[in-house]
């Protein structure tokens, strides 16, 4: 599969899945079905920022790792 993360989006994923994970081992919602549901959308985080590939941005053709800043001036 072609990659479509950049390298931004993985280091966001990374941290938000570390997050994640601290949440569910801390049991912050103090109910195992939350903490459950938090343990896969890290996993699921981790597994895309490794592999950079998102199923979810290839289903609506989105293709971050393209994108790049008009040379706007802007920065």
């Amino acid at each position: 599969m072609k990659a479509n993360l950049s390298s931004g989006s993985q280091w966001r994923r990374s941290i938000l899945a570390a997050a994640l994970i601290l949440c569910a081992y801390f049991n912050i919602a103090d109910n195992f079905s939350v903490q459950i549901v938090l343990y896969i959308a890290s996993i699921y985080l981790i597994l895309t920022a490794v592999f950079k590939v998102c199923l979810i941005y290839k289903v609506f053709g989105v293709n971050a790792s393209k994108q790049r800043r008009s040379g706007s001036g802007m920065y």
